[in-house]
């Protein structure tokens, strides 16, 4: 995929019309989450056709955790590196000690395929 085609995707995008919210005869916004006029994950998974890249991040990005045990999973590390034995820590280290924390399983992820790259560089040069 060159940049040309993300180019003209994302501008077909943009010149997509919007479409309003869904009123009752009150005037007030309806909230019916069956609606695709009311769900963007709905209106993404009929346009993902049409918008297949900008589909494939909608998806990624407006999905919501439908629990908050990553966020309480991130406060008892934070507590784990921050407690009361570490508590001469500066709040940069202690962040740097979070981020990596936090983000160890997608470093490792990422070694472990640079590594199988390069093992079938290597094997494929000695054929």
């Amino acid at each position: 995929v060159n940049c040309h085609e993300r180019k003209a995707e994302l501008d077909l995008y943009i010149n997509e019309p919007s479409q309003p919210f869904k009123r009752n005869k009150s005037k007030r916004i309806e909230n019916d989450p069956t609606s695709h006029r009311n769900n963007p994950l709905e209106w993404w998974k009929e346009k993902h056709l049409r918008f297949p890249r900008l589909a494939k991040l909608a998806r990624q990005y407006l999905a919501v955790q439908a629990t908050s045990a990553p966020s309480e999973r991130i406060f008892s590390v934070a507590e784990r590196i921050t407690g009361a034995s570490k508590s001469c820590l500066s709040p940069e280290l202690s962040s740097d000690f979070l981020y990596v924390n936090m983000n160890k399983d997608w470093y490792d992820r990422a070694m472990y395929e640079q590594e199988i790259k390069t093992t079938i560089k290597k094997r494929t040069r000695n054929l």
